[in-house]
């Protein structure tokens, strides 16, 4: 994990043991989210010309425009957890 030639915050290379994990496959959709917020434990996320939130045709479209927190209560809703920038690595990279 990690750059030998990136920014100071991404060295040096190192190596990272990363026990095993359970991620979604696929991104949240904007309808997933909707039933969250139906329960109560989610916010609605910020609205704008760059966010699909609240516009017409992207049910199924991967959330956007929401907030870490936001994001955190989303997971904690699922029963879940945001993963740690060792798992996330991990999950993009296979």
């Amino acid at each position: 994990m990690g750059s030998s030639s990136g920014d100071t915050d991404e060295t040096p290379v190192h190596t990272v043991d990363v026990p095993s994990f359970e991620m979604l496959e696929s991104e949240v959709t904007v309808a997933q989210y909707a039933f969250c917020i139906d329960e109560g434990m989610c916010e609605e996320p910020s609205t704008g010309s760059d966010c699909n939130w609240g516009a017409s045709g992207y049910d199924d479209h991967p959330v956007n425009c929401i907030s870490w927190d936001k994001a955190v209560d989303f997971c904690t809703w699922l029963g879940g957890r945001l993963p740690s920038e060792a798992e996330w690595e991990y999950a993009a990279r296979s």
